[in-house]
């Protein structure tokens, strides 16, 4: 059902943006309407309801204060072949779509973000309150933090966060779910939510969570501590320790070689890639409603390198020489789900 949701979503985004227009953002040299993330926003002739898409480069396209109803799209991560923790084959150009800090406030109301690599820390609910976000399959290198001036239906899914998630002010009805969070998550009292099928502390360090008014089922956690499950409804998770318990179907001390195709040893599995459920193993149907447990289980798995639901080109051919005048150029396109 939630990812009946969240299609409808994208289908009311989608036909709501039928005649906007899309926009391309690039600094590599190559023409485009922009260069700067913050010029695109700022931009008059950028109105609500318009898509932005970053271009891949190898260099940051700065800060980026949204203040429209955008929906972004970047190129994903994690890409390439040859290269250690990178999954191949699914762009032709491997670079990633980069912007640094991020910050979304009320005028961003009712965006969509997918496929970008944010190097520092994204922001919601920054100046003033911000609701109806869906930031999905984005690579978040420092904190997503929920800001102090609040938020409400904010959807987090599909994300890969080298850091924590971390919250201030109050944010309600919170979706997080299909994530590899690499440090701890907390919230308090002011917040409540919905925290499923996350991987938490994936990068197997000693980090903190810390969780208040929440659901939480069908995650794994890999290590760390939970230092407070405050009128928490708490299911289907599995834990190396025993910090959920083992009512209600969680799992406790769960040797997570047992888990993961590549954990501890990563070998030549990808940086998420590394992460998907050995079968058969502990998380395994296990999840809440039989589904897996971690972020590749229930109606929106992980999608590895935050490929967004657009078409790509994954393979470009060009020979080095020209015959008869005709250049053959061989385009090698697919639909992303």
């Amino acid at each position: 059902m939630k990812k009946s949701f969240i299609l409808l979503a994208l289908t009311i985004c989608i036909a709501s943006t039928s005649f906007a227009k899309i926009w391309r953002i690039n600094n590599t040299g190559v023409p485009a309407d922009f260069t700067t993330a913050q010029a695109a926003n700022d931009n008059a002739s950028v109105v609500n309801g318009d898509t932005l898409h970053f271009e891949p480069s190898g260099t940051s396209y700065g800060e980026f204060s949204l203040t429209k109803r955008l929906v972004v799209i970047g190129n994903g991560y994690f890409l390439g072949s040859g290269i250690g923790g990178a999954n191949p084959d699914l762009q032709a150009n491997t670079a990633a779509s980069v912007v640094s800090n991020m910050y979304l406030g009320s005028g961003a109301a009712n965006s969509v973000i997918m496929g970008m690599t944010i190097s520092s820390t994204i922001y919601i609910g920054y100046g003033t309150s911000t609701n109806n976000i869906l930031f999905r399959r984005n690579r978040v290198q420092g904190t997503v933090y929920f800001y102090n001036s609040g938020s409400t239906n904010v959807q987090v899914l599909q994300c890969y966060i080298d850091g924590s998630i971390a919250q201030g002010g109050t944010h309600t009805n919170i979706m997080i779910a299909n994530n590899i969070i690499l440090a701890g998550t907390s919230f308090d009292g002011d917040d409540n939510g919905t925290f499923q099928n996350n991987i938490m502390h994936a990068s197997g360090a000693a980090y903190g969570s810390a969780f208040q008014n929440f659901t939480l089922r069908s995650n794994i956690m890999v290590a760390g501590s939970i230092s407070s499950l405050t009128n928490c409804l708490v299911e289907s998770n599995i834990s190396y320790s025993n910090y959920f318990g083992t009512a209600n179907n969680n799992q406790a001390n769960i040797d997570m070689s047992t888990v993961f195709v590549g954990y501890p040893t990563q070998g030549t599995n990808s940086n998420d890639g590394r992460f998907v459920l050995k079968n058969p193993g502990p998380g395994i149907t296990t999840g809440y409603g039989s589904v897996d447990c971690g972020a590749y289980g229930n109606t929106t798995p992980y999608v590895k390198s935050g490929m967004p639901d657009v078409p790509s080109v994954y393979k470009l051919s060009v020979p080095p020489i020209v015959t008869n005048n005709v250049l053959s150029v061989i385009i090698s396109t697919k639909i992303n789900q």
